[in-house]
């Protein structure tokens, strides 16, 4: 007696992997698992060999993506010969396209009819849109699992790897005008108290005051430290001071003891607000590093910080309230490239692949939420954004995975580069939201209504 599991592989194996966890303990055991691929979804299947750890496999059956006849008749040798301890079959068809679900289960069925089995088949799939979050539904169209993030906490390198993309930290090797580059890559940070207070407090108190000294095009500190290449800050090659407008302001003198908390081998004289730093010669990689992650804060990075803030305080507010919601992971700066094995033909390998951001990730048991931060205004700079972030968090997270732009728009802004999205993407249920200047003010109470109201993690 027993269960054969079939799982259908699509191009994305974390809804499969999901199914698993909760399958093996639902079925009848013992569970012998199945996997049902295509040509295509090979790297699929060594990965989901890889993560089902605990799994018992019977040899995987490649099958045809769109020929009925071709899945039909390669998925007889599920049945002949049946191993004599299979009790039933057990179809989840999550992954893998519509005719390999529907082809699978009806030749499934007309085949036990030839042998006149007697053995039970069954279905499931996997809901990302129940109203109560993701749902294991079986054929019935009852709920099997009523939540499927709820007993679960994935690591982020984990769906990562799902996916087939590796995450920092890592060495990136690229050409540019100068010849050949490197550039490292963290692993991904949980912000400190500091980080999180320079952020708020920016985003409540200074951001309106400090464009024209701190951040912004022609700024003071712009002429100061001008950006000489798009990915790469340049420390100067002479000592120098940079000075705040006298006399200092309270914004001014409540931010500064944070900014040197944060970063403390370039501190600023609290009492003058002057900030002194050595010549490129004689300075310590720390100082350079420093002043450096200095300059991302006033470029933007602050309003990632203010965003990290944001969702934890909803985050927590809403483990108050049910503290089965305690499986969830924020993430900062989380640096992402595809696997070489991933890359076929003449696309690049190894670490000359070219990696990507996500600036905050948010793993709510495994279904992923990303949140893009720019303090761009334009409607352009924001689409583009978009179009990346939805695009960025569906390769990492698949289908479930959702995704807001924060950003410094206008409402009506925000609301027209929305409704192109939507029009583009041809859906009004898009996993995208865009959030302008007009949601700052209460930002972690917007971010514990969308958790709530939207995903429904309440």
């Amino acid at each position: 007696m027993g269960t054969q599991l079939i799982l259908l592989v699509g191009t994305n194996p974390l809804p499969i992997w999901v199914a698993w966890q909760y399958l093996h303990k639902l079925l009848e055991p013992p569970v012998a698992v199945r996997l049902v691929y295509t040509e295509n979804t090979q790297d699929e299947v060594k990965r989901l060999h890889a993560e089902l750890r605990d799994a018992v496999f019977l040899p995987d059956i490649k099958t045809s993506p769109g020929d009925p006849a071709v899945v039909r008749d390669n998925i007889r040798v599920a049945i002949e010969p049946l191993p004599p301890e299979t009790a039933s079959i057990h179809v989840h068809y999550t992954g893998g396209t519509k005719v390999m679900a529907v082809e699978t289960v009806t030749g499934l069925e007309r085949y036990r009819e030839q042998l006149r089995g007697s053995f039970r088949i069954d279905t499931s799939y996997l809901d990302p849109r129940g109203d109560t979050g993701p749902t294991l539904i079986n054929q019935q169209g009852h709920r099997l699992v009523k939540d499927t993030r709820q007993t679960l906490l994935t690591d982020l390198r984990q769906i990562a790897q799902l996916n087939g993309f590796v995450m920092g930290p890592f060495v990136h090797r690229y050409y540019n005008r100068q010849g050949r580059q490197t550039r490292s890559y963290p692993k991904p940070a949980e912000l400190i108290e500091p980080q999180m207070q320079a952020g708020r407090k920016v985003l409540t108190e200074a951001q309106a005051k400090w464009v024209g000294i701190l951040a912004g095009r022609n700024s003071k500190w712009d002429q100061t430290f001008p950006q000489k290449e798009e990915e790469n800050f340049i420390y100067p090659e002479h000592a120098g001071v940079f000075s705040l407008p006298e006399p200092l302001q309270p914004w001014q003198q409540n931010l500064l003891p944070l900014i040197n908390a944060m970063y403390p081998h370039c501190p600023w004289d609290i009492a003058t607000g002057i900030l002194s730093y050595p010549a490129r010669s004689a300075t310590s990689l720390q100082v350079r590093a420093d002043l450096e992650h200095m300059h991302r804060f006033f470029q933007g990075v602050w309003l990632e910080y203010a965003a990290y803030d944001a969702l934890q305080q909803a985050l927590e507010h809403i483990v108050k309230q049910n503290n089965a919601r305690t499986n969830y992971k924020l993430s900062h700066g989380v640096y992402i490239r595809r696997a070489e094995s991933e890359h076929r033909g003449q696309r690049p390998r190894g670490d000359n692949i070219k990696p990507f951001e996500l600036d905050v990730v948010a793993v709510l048991g495994y279904q992923l939420l990303v949140v893009s931060c720019s303090v761009a205004t334009g409607e352009k700079e924001i689409k583009q954004k978009a179009m990346e972030a939805i695009i960025r968090a569906r390769q990492l997270g698949g289908d479930e995975a959702r995704a807001i732009v924060l950003c410094r728009a206008s409402k009506e802004t925000a609301t027209n580069v929305q409704a192109e999205m939507e029009d583009e993407m041809g859906s009004d249920a898009l996993p995208l939201q865009i959030w302008g200047v007009q949601r700052w003010n209460d930002l972690w109470r917007h971010f514990h209504n969308y958790l709530r109201n939207d995903l429904h993690w309440t």
